[in-house]
């Protein structure tokens, strides 16, 4: 909710009632970093997402604003009074669910990838402390540490890639996500 307690007779809280409690919810969000914020009704979409949010049209749509997905769906006292809306509310909360694995998924992949980067530094760190001890096998492999070095820049410059698309919500297919995948385990392993 918008604001901290009930308005008399359940009415809708006044925009004076909405600027008192808003600083408190913006410094919860800024405390806890949503990655998600699901409004719940009318007052907090409009306030959250847009000023001209109209859930019976919007309701179970993403929208990011900075790093956080917002979803605007209808008001649990709007769906008591009006029990039509319900299998949009499920609808809504189903897609939600969806979303927040495929948000999961997003993550899992892109630390995989990290730590496949991390795993390659250290060996070009080991290797480069191998050949620093011998001047001859120093200039045999200094071809393989360059294309090593190139390999850790461009899968650097992937994750960076695939970070951006998180960050602008592009929805990777598991096709492509595995295909990537795929790609970077084998490149290493030919490298290594």
């Amino acid at each position: 909710n918008i604001v901290k307690c009930r308005p008399p007779h359940n009415r809708d809280p006044q925009d004076a009632e909405q600027q008192a409690c808003i600083g408190y919810l913006q410094r919860q969000i800024a405390l806890i970093q949503p990655k998600m914020i699901v409004c719940l009704g009318r007052i907090a979409a409009t306030r959250l997402i847009s000023p001209d949010f109209k859930v019976t049209r919007e309701h179970g749509q993403f929208i990011k604003k900075g790093n956080i997905y917002f979803m605007g769906t209808f008001h649990p006292a709007a769906l008591l009074r009006n029990e039509t809306q319900k299998a949009d509310a499920l609808s809504d909360f189903q897609n939600l669910r969806e979303k927040i694995k495929e948000l999961e998924k997003m993550r899992d992949d892109l630390n995989s990838m990290n730590k496949q980067v991390n795993e390659n530094k250290n060996k070009l760190n080991n290797h480069e402390e191998t050949l620093g001890m011998n001047q001859e096998a120093l200039e045999r492999h200094d071809n393989q540490n360059d294309s090593m070095i190139k390999e850790i820049d461009a899968m650097d410059e992937k994750l960076k890639l695939m970070e951006q698309q998180i960050n602008n919500n592009k929805s990777i297919k598991d096709e492509e996500k595995e295909f990537i995948k795929n790609q970077l385990q084998w490149e290493i392993v030919e490298e290594t």
